[in-house]
């Protein structure tokens, strides 16, 4: 595990299946043990996944802030396939009360 305030890009590709219909409940589950700006191509911002929790959160059975709907990333979904750049942090893993 790096130490707080590391920071890295990820370039992510995800190609998607041919049934279009199948598009309204497909979403990412993107875990990085850290924070990331999701960015699409164009550099607009699309979402953002975290894995910092607050002490209520660590408890929650699912973890809904690792996940980006598929139908809400816009710029980001061309011609069949999800191109998401990542500004990736760690911060720490407890966001403080």
């Amino acid at each position: 595990m790096g130490q707080g305030g590391t920071c890295a890009w990820f370039h992510l590709t995800v190609d998607l299946p041919r049934d279009a219909s199948a598009l309204t409940d497909l979403a990412l589950v993107i875990d990085l043990d850290g924070e990331a700006l999701a960015r699409a191509d164009d550099g607009s911002i699309v979402g953002m996944v975290t894995s910092r929790l607050t002490p209520v959160e660590r408890h929650a059975p699912t973890r809904a802030k690792t996940l980006l709907r598929v139908d809400s990333l816009g710029p980001a979904v061309r011609d069949g396939r999800v191109s998401l750049w990542l500004d990736a942090g760690f911060n720490g893993k407890l966001a403080p009360p």
